[in-house]
């Protein structure tokens, strides 16, 4: 199994767009050109992560309809932040089955705009917390993860200085990043001494709201270029948080790891490079400690000795990911596409076998992973 196609819009490509949907196909079209195909006809199966500010009912649907296309299985996926990790093994379920030749994941939204930002970010308070008994309290998806933070800082598994690391690393590898929307610098200063968002969470902790639109093939074809799918693991714990394991709030993710590392037959200690979902820096936080990549030293060895940085031991998120680059978690998978197939301008790194690409939906609630192989 094998991802053969992959496209990410610039941001001036995203920029002639007048709604998601003509975003969506314009990725579409770039991932068929990329994986060698004669156009989108060639797609029999279309996955959509729907759009935040114009959402539809049956989107996968409307964006066949829109680009003329007759696909067998077509249907919108929601698993938050996971869904692209989540889509991309349901696209190599239905190709492993027989049901589709290729497969499409398509993701777009145009949340930057003008107006479209405050809109995003009262639109997502309102889809997140128990009606009943979280709702009423105003929580917000920053200070739900401003609750984990807590947690890991009481436990002793981060600090500020840990969460800013990360947030710099971040910018660090968008800086050789020309589709990155933050490229300037920023110290661990700037974070520690940023308005504070929620607890321990400055501005910088935060992920972009940014326009977006990007689309990946799966195929079963040992297509030149492709790069093979080793491998997969998932879990779900809670949705609202007053249901997570409050004994270990890593045990959804630890249960993805083990998932990943036991269908691939590889260890945390193989991975060469790892891409995380990172609405949060505390999300990437915990998911270092779960996914095994500290190896056991902790967050401050791995960060301040090791180092996530260009450079360092371990290279996280190396375009930037959602804190410094793009929202949009097919951003990861197309990264990780890009540095295997050797196609990382700029910020290519040697010697790759393969990558950890993770998405998480919810307050940490819903877990996918995929290692990728060269």
């Amino acid at each position: 199994m094998r991802i053969t196609g992959v496209c990410e819009l610039a941001p001036e490509q995203i920029a002639g767009c007048e709604e998601p949907l003509e975003a969506a196909a314009l990725a579409l079209v770039g991932a068929a050109r990329d994986a060698g195909l004669s156009g989108p006809a060639a797609i029999d199966g279309l996955l959509v992560y729907d759009s935040i500010t114009l959402p539809h009912l049956m989107a996968a649907s409307k964006l066949a309809e829109y680009l003329g296309l007759r696909p067998a299985y077509a249907s919108t996926v929601g698993a938050g932040g996971a869904s692209p990790v989540f889509a991309v093994i349901l696209a190599a379920g239905l190709v492993s089955l027989g049901a589709a030749q290729r497969v499409a994941v398509v993701h777009a939204d145009l949340r930057g705009g003008a107006g479209q930002r405050q809109s995003v970010i009262s639109r997502m308070a309102s889809i997140v917390g128990h009606p009943q008994f979280e709702d009423p309290l105003g929580p917000t998806v920053a200070s739900l993860y401003g609750l984990l933070a807590d947690w890991l800082i009481r436990e002793g598994g981060a600090g500020p200085k840990e969460f800013a690391e990360i947030a710099v690393s971040a910018r660090m590898w968008a800086a050789h990043n020309q589709f990155a929307h933050r490229r300037d610098p920023l110290t661990e200063r700037d974070v520690l001494d940023a308005p504070r968002i929620a607890g321990p969470l400055g501005r910088h902790d935060c992920c972009l709201i940014t326009d977006m639109a990007a689309a990946v093939i799966v195929s079963g074809e040992p297509a030149g270029g492709g790069v093979r799918l080793l491998g997969t693991g998932g879990a779900v714990t809670h949705e609202e948080i007053s249901q997570i394991d409050a004994a270990d709030p890593l045990a959804g993710a630890r249960a993805a790891a083990k998932g990943v590392y036991a269908s691939t037959g590889l260890t945390a200690g193989d991975v060469d490079v790892a891409y995380l979902y990172d609405s949060f820096t505390v999300t990437v936080a915990m998911q270092l400690l779960a996914y095994g990549l500290d190896r056991g030293a902790g967050l401050a060895e791995l960060l301040h000795v090791r180092g996530t940085r260009p450079g360092g031991g371990l290279p996280v998120n190396t375009h930037g990911g959602l804190l410094s680059a793009v929202t949009g978690g097919l951003s990861h998978l197309i990264e990780a596409v890009r540095q295997l197939r050797g196609q990382a301008e700029g910020r290519q790194l040697e010697g790759l076998e393969c990558a950890l690409v993770t998405g998480v939906g919810g307050v940490f609630s819903h877990h996918a992973a995929v290692i990728l192989g060269a």
